[in-house]
């Protein structure tokens, strides 16, 4: 089969995946959160988490075939959901994220051409760590950063994360990682985002859990001008771990041991 083929054949899957979920089905299993009732398939959850398998398999939730998550956000639910039958999660389908993703994404770029930050990158590209190759005509942007939603999305993506380690899924939160390193790059200038979306890092996930962290760390010792906002000095006051690693990897990079 050619690769062709294989993607075609793949976004079939997914479709078909999408609309088990969306009509229920051959369901045999109900995640409740909230007001929210998801009529799913237990061989669907119990292949992407741990934590779903076991309650398959064991107590009440076995007896009843339903489990009710009783502290958890119904947004970030949803989008958990969301990627256990798409293999992908979309932050503009849950009420708290951006209404208007490409009116934001526009507005950012205004934002940064104001602040005068353009040439910090190739003047042949889109503004602002284009990841898709765009090369710009005239005063076209790229189709991919007006499709992106808002700078508040890197919390999003923090606390979906969270989730997903709580629920011991660890191809979302990889998905999670690159999702919110792609954020990172494209709003970094918004300080007061990134300090939210650093606070949900770190008031959320474990010391020994690297994932988001690392990108946090990257991020400020590639921008040190972002070191020099007063919202990232306050945060890197609050978590002095932060601070210690911002250290060690620019003493790293300096050579200085």
């Amino acid at each position: 089969m050619s690769s062709a083929s294989q993607a075609k054949a793949t976004r079939a899957l997914i479709e078909s995946m999408a609309g088990f979920l969306q009509d229920g089905k051959h369901s045999d299993f109900t995640i409740i959160c909230g007001d929210d009732i998801y009529k799913v398939h237990k061989i669907v959850i119990a292949s992407l988490s741990q934590h779903f398998r076991r309650a398959i398999e064991f107590g009440k939730e076995k007896e009843e075939n339903s489990i009710t998550l009783h502290d958890d956000d119904h947004d970030l639910v949803k989008l958990m959901i969301q990627f256990m039958y798409t293999i992908d999660y979309d932050v503009t389908t849950i009420s708290s994220a951006s209404a208007a993703g490409a009116a934001s994404a526009a507005l950012a770029i205004r934002v940064a051409r104001e602040a005068d930050l353009g040439h910090l990158l190739d003047p042949n590209h889109c503004e602002y760590f284009c990841l898709h190759g765009f090369r710009r005509q005239g005063d076209s942007e790229c189709p991919q950063l007006l499709n992106t939603a808002s700078a508040q999305d890197l919390v999003t993506h923090a606390e979906l994360y969270s989730l997903a380690d709580k629920y011991m899924m660890q191809s979302l939160k990889d998905l999670c990682i690159e999702k919110f390193k792609m954020c990172c790059h494209h709003y970094y200038y918004y300080s007061e985002a990134l300090s939210d979306a650093i606070e949900a890092v770190y008031e959320n996930t474990p010391g020994t859990d690297l994932g988001l962290r690392d990108v946090v760390v990257e991020l400020l010792c590639q921008k040190p001008e972002l070191l020099n906002k007063d919202v990232i000095k306050e945060t890197l006051k609050q978590y002095n771990e932060l601070t210690i690693a911002v250290l060690m990897q620019k003493g790293k990079e300096l050579t200085w041991w």
